[in-house]
């Protein structure tokens, strides 16, 4: 998802450099801003991947503390697939708003 998203960000900008009308500039900025919101939300899940990993290595045979992670575990797994979800939507949005401006294959 995050080289995904750098290539996005970077079709974005080529866009900003070809002529376009001033009327989707509101358009750009949105995606600039879901873009952007996209990197927060990575930068938080691999954060959250690599405390859950810290503590799954140091946890030694406490069948209580194993399950709950289990549990945290399973609610990282929902969030990624969520995530991952709401992304190919994004994507895919961008795509059909390129391709409805005749910007898409403008490479």
């Amino acid at each position: 998802m995050m080289e995904e998203n750098v290539g996005l960000k970077y079709r974005l900008a080529e866009v900003l450099k070809q002529q376009f009308d001033q009327l989707m500039l509101l358009d750009v900025e949105n995606y600039q801003t879901h873009f952007l919101q996209e990197d927060q939300l990575i930068h938080l899940l691999r954060n959250d991947i690599a405390v859950l990993s810290k503590q799954l290595r140091s946890t030694t045979g406490d069948e209580v503390l194993l399950s709950l992670l289990g549990g945290q575990l399973n609610m990282l797994r929902r969030d990624i697939s969520l995530a991952e979800m709401q992304f190919n939507q994004l994507k895919a949005d961008f795509f059909n708003y390129l391709h409805s401006h005749n910007l898409f294959a403008q490479d």
